[in-house]
């Protein structure tokens, strides 16, 4: 993708990327983790948890592993 735009990469880029990356991998995780657990507990055939709640809820967890979110929440 960096040759496409033509960007030269540098260690600060490269260290960039990968945070980026196992941010986005440990939120999967969680959000997958939650999801799970709130299916499992649900009766069969309703909704688990609404986008919005499952948002919220993947972010507070987030917070509270990894002690701060992997982007600025406006």
């Amino acid at each position: 993708m960096l040759d496409y735009l033509g960007e030269h990469v540098t260690q600060e880029l490269s260290e960039k990327i990968e945070a980026l990356r196992a941010a986005i991998v440990n939120l999967r995780n969680i959000t997958v983790e939650i999801a799970k657990e709130r299916y499992e507990r649900m009766p069969k055939g309703k909704r688990a948890i609404g986008a919005d709640e499952l948002i919220k809820v993947v972010l507070e967890h987030y917070y509270r592993r990894f002690g701060e979110l992997p982007f600025p929440i406006c």
